[in-house]
């Protein structure tokens, strides 16, 4: 159990620093900034009505 400890505390540590350290700062906000230039998607329920219409129509004029 401690060598868990162990290598889970030198994991952690060693993941948090690689990845949210202070050199990573500048990475992330344009990451963040990048994300609130973007369009939302189409919700769930309406993209799933329009895939559905499409397959159908690809159905049909499969069988034509």
């Amino acid at each position: 159990m401690l060598l868990q400890k162990t290598l889970h505390e030198a994991v952690v540590g060693f993941l948090s620093a690689a990845l949210f350290g202070p050199a990573r700062q500048t990475y992330w906000r344009r990451r963040l900034a990048g994300c609130a230039n973007k369009q939302p998607a189409a919700p769930v329920g309406e993209r799933f009505k329009e895939v559905t219409t499409e397959v159908a129509d690809l159905a049909e004029f499969h069988t034509l």
